[in-house]
């Protein structure tokens, strides 16, 4: 006899990750795989037994990122992944036939989570400035008062954009009069500069997901946490596990926290490498969109061509042209993660040369 699984899991599709990937230079995942330089590797290396033998415990990460995050320690939870953060606070907030307000496209995760929650989404498509994508402020707006929650990228992933200052506080405004959730992914904030943070003592229905991930180079440690009011972490510690985080991963995190001038000095490089990259794309004839994030989107003559060239020298970047939610919005669309060091981006132009020289 047939087990029985629940239909939206069933209807559900699974991502498999990728795998193989060790030989390339990797710009399809938004990761920073080369932060690291032999100095600072040799820092992760100065654990003990407790790290590896003992269940985890989280004081020091949490008074750390409550020194970097200007918030209480118990405005903070830590998650395994900014995944787990995602996971958690969809399940504590929304139910079956709940309906959410969702401007897309958006990371694929809110919607796969969604699914099998049995929430209904309110898709609001991004719009296609050919400099930038525009936030759909105006439309989004109106459909706060017919929704149980409403869920944001700032910046957006995978489209790099922003949402303007004042039209995020309208936002945050009227959610927190309909009280209502306003849920924001801040994955990108360390390169964006910019975040709600701040407000969240005013408006308690401020929920930020964020991440070890990007612009700290831990990925492969699944290392996130979330920022709310102390009422609402106290529910998420609920769903969580107490020792969901692991031990190791908190030690790399009290361990980049505490460098703030090599983190400092790193961001810095990225940028030169950034506007490097935008200026010698645009100068071969590709259209560019502005992010804020560590990646860009290209719209080259064909998409297709150059994912599949780039592979065969060894060079990995993501076609995004059939992105969930996102209509036509990215036809013939990459997403080109920034290189992490300046010899990695002499190896991408030149191969890019090659192709449409």
């Amino acid at each position: 006899m047939a087990l029985n699984f629940k239909k939206t899991i069933l209807s559900s599709e699974r991502w498999v990750a990728p795998s193989g990937r060790r030989d390339y230079i990797k710009l399809d995942l938004n990761e920073n795989y080369g932060l690291f330089d032999k100095k600072f590797l040799n820092k992760f290396k100065n654990f003990d037994a407790f790290t590896l033998s003992s269940y985890p415990e989280y004081e020091n990460l949490l008074k750390a990122l409550s020194k970097y995050t200007k918030q209480p320690a118990h405005n903070i939870a830590l998650t395994n992944g900014a995944d787990q953060g995602i996971e958690l606070v969809l399940r504590l907030f929304f139910s079956k036939n709940d309906k959410v307000v969702m401007p897309s496209p958006i990371f694929s995760i809110y919607d796969h989570v969604l699914n099998i929650l049995n929430v209904k989404v309110s898709h609001i498509l991004y719009e296609d400035r050919e400099q930038y994508f525009e936030f759909p402020f105006e439309k989004t707006f109106a459909e706060l008062k017919k929704s149980n929650g409403l869920i944001l990228c700032n910046p957006n992933n995978p489209l790099g954009s922003p949402i303007e200052k004042d039209q995020l506080l309208l936002l945050i405004k009227e959610s927190n009069r309909l009280n209502i959730p306003c849920i924001i992914d801040e994955a990108y904030f360390e390169f964006y500069g910019k975040t709600s943070a701040n407000i969240i003592k005013k408006y308690k229905n401020i929920i930020i997901i964020r991440t070890f991930s990007k612009a700290f180079g831990l990925a492969g440690l699944r290392l996130g946490y979330i920022l709310a009011d102390n009422t609402v972490i106290e529910q998420i510690l609920k769903l969580r596990g107490p020792w969901d985080v692991n031990h190791f991963a908190v030690f790399a995190g009290e361990t980049v926290l505490g460098d703030k001038k090599y983190f400092s000095s790193k961001m810095k490089s990225f940028l030169r490498l950034k506007a490097s990259l935008k200026e010698f794309l645009e100068k071969n004839n590709m259209q560019v969109y502005d992010s804020r994030a560590n990646f860009l989107i290209v719209k080259p003559k064909n998409g297709k061509k150059l994912i599949e060239q780039l592979k065969s020298v060894n060079i990995l970047i993501t076609g995004i042209d059939n992105y969930p939610f996102s209509s036509n919005l990215l036809k013939n669309a990459v997403r080109i993660t920034i290189p992490s060091s300046q010899k990695d981006l002499k190896i991408l132009k030149t191969n890019i040369k090659k192709i449409y020289g």
